[in-house]
């Protein structure tokens, strides 16, 4: 939507009354929150946040974000526990949602127990079946939980997972660069996939299809609604990031088959989209997960009819996506 001009924007906020899915979802969002942190990284999974709680503020009979366990990526667990807890009490939702601290980045292995991992087996346990996560970092707690309570395993609803590639005879395989959350700690990774759990993997391919530009900025800075959200409060991390953004990105994404240039990728959005939004992405295919290399791993999706993930590979309206997005953060303001 690079260079679409704001009244064309606002046109599709207003009309941007559809829903995705009408059942109720509770859910637990695992993040590496950074965005107010003046040394994280990337601001996406903020952003993912705060839809998460404009879902569940707009319909809490079908979307309920439960609580944000913090684990690392774009920080450290201690930078994105502070900066988790500091939205929450921005968005003046806690505590009644809450954050919950994970294990570090150094840890003594998927049997270490943390805040996070206590609060996923509970939550699991007290929501028996109905529980989805969604994972935008390293998939320690999630992974660790699981292995600490496994009965768990058999109760969540399914696990959404920010990260992936999926394989195919069109693109070469890469390692780090497209899998970043999933290299974050392998051993989670691969007791994650390995486990019977419901996955959805929302991959790489379907992430940089859409691009948080310069019009977007404007639209948050100019717009009634938006004036004192949340977003609104954190313009000058939001202009930095895209500013920085738009060259980083598209020198080291632009060679991929559908990344739109023109600002920063809003990766871990797409996890809360597609989990609520469904409508505006294509239909999934099933999937296997695969490992290849030792100097040189590659984690990959294979597509496999008998596999057990599922992911969707095209974002099939990228202006409704970004409007929703964005009708959706500024509609967080906090008390």
């Amino acid at each position: 939507m690079r260079g679409v001009p704001l009244v064309l924007l606002v046109i599709g906020l207003h009309g941007c009354t559809s829903v995705g899915t009408s059942s109720a979802v509770p859910f637990i969002m695992d993040s590496d929150t950074a965005m107010l942190d003046p040394k994280g990284l990337d601001v996406d999974d903020d952003l993912a946040v705060l839809t998460a709680l404009a879902l569940t503020s707009a319909s809490p009979q079908n979307h309920t974000l439960l609580g944000v366990t913090s684990t690392f990526g774009n920080a450290m667990t201690e930078s994105t526990y502070a900066d988790a807890t500091a939205l929450l009490a921005a968005a003046g939702v806690s505590p009644g949602i809450a954050a919950h601290k994970g294990v570090g980045a150094i840890h003594l292995g998927l049997k270490e127990s943390s805040d996070a991992t206590r609060y996923i087996v509970e939550t699991v346990l007290a929501h028996e079946g109905n529980v989805t996560i969604i994972c935008t970092g390293a998939l320690t707690n999630v992974a660790s939980a699981f292995a600490q309570e496994p009965q768990i395993m058999k109760k969540v609803a399914k696990v959404i997972i920010g990260d992936g590639w999926i394989n195919s005879t069109n693109t070469p395989l890469f390692d780090v660069i497209t899998n970043g959350n999933l290299f974050f700690d392998l051993h989670a990774t691969r007791a994650l996939f390995a486990s019977p759990v419901p996955k959805v993997v929302i991959p790489f391919q379907l992430m940089i299809q859409a691009s948080f530009n310069a019009t977007h900025i404007a639209y948050i800075a100019n717009t009634t609604e938006c004036q004192g959200s949340v977003v609104h409060k954190s313009l000058d991390r939001l202009r930095a990031w895209q500013i920085r953004s738009e060259r980083v990105t598209a020198e080291r994404y632009g060679r991929f088959p559908g990344y739109k240039p023109g600002g920063f990728l809003p990766w871990d959005t797409f996890a809360v989209s597609h989990t609520f939004d469904p409508e505006l992405f294509s239909s999934p295919k099933r999937y296997s997960f695969r490992e290849e290399g030792v100097a040189r791993l590659h984690l990959y999706l294979e597509e496999d009819p008998a596999g057990d993930i599922e992911a969707s590979d095209t974002l099939l309206d990228e202006g409704e996506f970004m409007a929703r997005l964005l009708h959706r953060l500024c509609s967080v303001h906090g008390e």
